[in-house]
């Protein structure tokens, strides 16, 4: 195994990889994220008969909201969306002097730092092939 490897598989194991163009964040914000919470208030929930269909297209636009928003968020703070990685995350180029560094001992947690060494959100990321999650909880400006 070499270094790079190495360095792979500890960025996974905090839920962040080094790629060329930059970094790894969440496709999506905390479903509990507030301002998420208001915009999806509108769209209609299936009955709890529905058939499968409507149940994964209101999951469908419930996701595509917490997206578009999650992108908003991203572009208000300067961070650059590079690539489409999936399900879960996008690579991106975060703004210089910025950094995601692992929040205490935790694997799961991680926290995207300023270049004034201010937190600017934290990240979640649970790799479980039986429950995998990410999702970014953007502090309050």
């Amino acid at each position: 195994m070499n270094i790079t490897s190495n360095m792979i598989e500890f960025s996974e194991r905090i839920g962040q990889q080094s790629i060329t163009y930059g970094s790894r964040l969440p496709k999506r914000c905390n479903h509990y994220n507030k301002d998420v919470m208001k915009m999806v208030r509108s769209v209609k929930r299936p009955s709890s008969t529905a058939t499968r269909e409507k149940w994964d297209a209101y999951w469908a636009e419930i996701n595509s909201i917490n997206e578009a928003y999650t992108i908003m968020r991203y572009r208000r703070l300067g961070i650059d969306i590079v690539d489409d990685l999936g399900d879960l995350f996008y690579e991106v180029t975060l703004p210089g002097g910025w950094q995601i560094k692992p929040d205490g001992d935790s694997v799961y947690w991680s926290n995207l730092i300023d270049e004034n060494g201010k937190c600017v959100c934290s990240i979640f990321y649970k790799a479980a092939f039986y429950d995998r999650d990410a999702f970014v909880n953007f502090m309050e400006e």
